[in-house]
């Protein structure tokens, strides 16, 4: 995902914090507080700067004011991690009085907080996580997503693969946790659909470093692409180990959205 993308999404986002905003500002018209949660630091820092980045440029554009009621903006640091996150949504809803919650990188993180969110009713807007979970078997009224599920851009690539292509096996390496999952499953969906007969997968967690020995396990032969189901510095550091270990001459290497 580029960044220009990202900055678009995220403007998109907003604007559907200030409807809801918009809303709350019946019941305190002096001011609305939008409280933002994600990763500045972590494996996933460089998303959660670009979306706090395209979160104040959205604000700005609106100079920081939704239907004449100025706007706080309140940025708070989950560092990837899920416990963590509904501490921070409890913060900004008990003690900062925010009338609307959003941000959120990873599709744990942001499954914890719809958790929360389904007791509290607190509003929430998900500006990039993207477990189906979220807006399809576990909807909920006080839930927007106003971008995309993992699984929906996946669906049609591994159809494409099997379909268009003629793979039939793939060699799937993925971060361990729910957007991955989701981006597996849109693929798997497709890819079966498609023709695809195989798709094996191998899991590993995040802020993995040392890829050699989940590389050394790859088949040479057998399967007709692997495919890399991760993002952030994992992704990187996946991608030039790939490389370096001499794979890419082997296997052709597939990634997902990110």
């Amino acid at each position: 995902v580029t960044e220009d993308t990202m900055r678009k999404r995220l403007i998109l986002a907003l604007t559907a914090v200030f409807m809801l905003a918009a809303s709350t500002a019946l019941a305190a018209p002096s001011e609305v507080r939008i409280g933002f949660i994600g990763p500045t630091t972590g494996t996933f820092a460089g998303f959660g700067k670009m979306m706090t980045e395209g979160a104040i440029l959205a604000l700005e554009e609106a100079d920081y004011k939704v239907a004449g009621v100025p706007v706080k903006f309140i940025v708070e640091d989950n560092r990837l991690d899920n416990e963590l996150s509904v501490t921070k949504a409890k913060k900004l809803d008990e003690q900062d009085k925010a009338d609307v919650i959003t941000g959120l990188v990873s599709g744990s993180t942001g499954l914890s907080v719809h958790d929360w969110a389904t007791k509290s009713g607190v509003p929430v807007v998900y500006a990039y996580s993207a477990p189906e979970d979220i807006t399809m078997r576990k909807a909920i009224k006080n839930s927007i997503r106003p971008t995309w599920t993992g699984a929906q851009p996946m669906d049609p690539f591994g159809y494409w693969l099997a379909k268009h292509k003629g793979l039939k096996k793939i060699y799937m390496i993925g971060e361990d946790y729910s957007y991955p999952y989701t981006q597996a499953g849109g693929f798997k969906r497709g890819f079966f659909r498609g023709g695809g007969e195989e798709v094996k997968t191998i899991w590993h967690p995040t802020g993995t470093d040392d890829f050699s020995s989940i590389i050394a396990q790859i088949p040479a032969k057998g399967y007709d692409a692997v495919l890399y189901n991760g993002a952030g510095s994992d992704a990187v550091s996946f991608v030039k180990q790939y490389v370096e270990f001499g794979m890419l001459d082997k296997v052709p290497l597939l990634g997902q959205s990110n």
